[in-house]
């Protein structure tokens, strides 16, 4: 099923013959890394007659993924958005800041903190999250950018979304020992495969790279989008909070969430 979404890209390119071909070459090139990755890591002990290391060859064909899954999209950014679209590159930033603080702290820290596992695994698996990041960042881009709306578009989007909630799923049951959500990770795996596949063959996979006129409006979705990103920090600094810490800390990340809210509400007064 993987590989069918790496087949999917050859075929939609040479069928719709899209502006920007080779972001999908590339695109199709990672997806296949991935998979390969997938093929090692189930095959291991057939292929290489032990059990599955935590590190292994896989890890490199998985790692390696991402680099070249955000090169293909940046590619189709670069189209979709040929000018300076400040604004849009501040939002991104904002949910980008957000969502990645959340992962440090949930994800990558702990990682971070563990002396019990040996250096060169603790950086592998802290290179997962970091890699979600950063694909994270492209999409936040892509979703908030100008350019053509279409139904390929929509596709592709839901299957970044998809994989990387599942990527984050899996980091999360690995820390705390929670192995009940295989089912349902390994279904959100296949539906992302799928949703990339069927963007790369929908005819509208021509227009992912059009540009189309920026929007001058701030919508109220967008607004309480990069709002509720900007309210990740003071929100954790409220729940980390110890009972040793001082009430002072608690009082002032409230405080920084109400005074935050409160801005965001004149903003919106001042964009209507």
């Amino acid at each position: 099923i993987g590989f069918s979404a790496c087949i999917a890209m050859v075929v939609g390119v040479r069928a719709h013959r899209p502006a920007a071909r080779w972001a999908w070459y590339v695109l199709a090139i990672g997806q296949a890394l991935a998979v390969t990755g997938d093929v090692l890591a189930y095959n291991y002990t057939a292929l290489f007659g032990g059990a599955l290391p935590d590190t292994s060859i896989a890890d490199v064909f998985y790692l390696a993924s991402y680099p070249v899954i955000v090169a293909g999209l940046l590619l189709l950014l670069r189209r979709r958005n040929p000018g300076h679209d400040w604004a849009s590159l501040l939002d991104s930033a904002i949910v980008t800041i957000g969502l990645a603080l959340l992962s440090w702290i949930v994800l990558i820290s702990p990682l971070a903190h563990n002396t019990t596992l040996p250096l060169g695994t603790k950086l592998v698996a802290m290179a997962y999250p970091l890699g979600d990041i950063l694909m994270l960042g492209v999409a936040a881009r892509m979703a908030v950018g100008t350019g053509r709306r279409s139904p390929a578009y929509y596709l592709m989007i839901s299957s970044i979304v998809v994989v990387l909630a599942a990527d984050s799923v899996y980091a999360w049951s690995l820390l705390h020992g929670v192995y009940s959500f295989g089912t349902v990770l390994n279904g959100a795996w296949i539906a992302a495969h799928l949703l990339f596949g069927a963007a790369a063959l929908h005819p509208s996979m021509t227009t992912v790279s059009q540009a189309a006129a920026p929007e001058q409006r701030l919508t109220r979705a967008r607004l309480f989008g990069i709002a509720a990103a900007a309210l990740i920090a003071p929100a954790v600094v409220v729940f980390e909070a110890s009972p040793s810490d001082s009430s002072d800390v608690v009082l002032a990340g409230c405080a920084a969430i109400v005074l935050f809210s409160l801005v965001i509400l004149r903003m919106l007064g001042l964009a209507r």
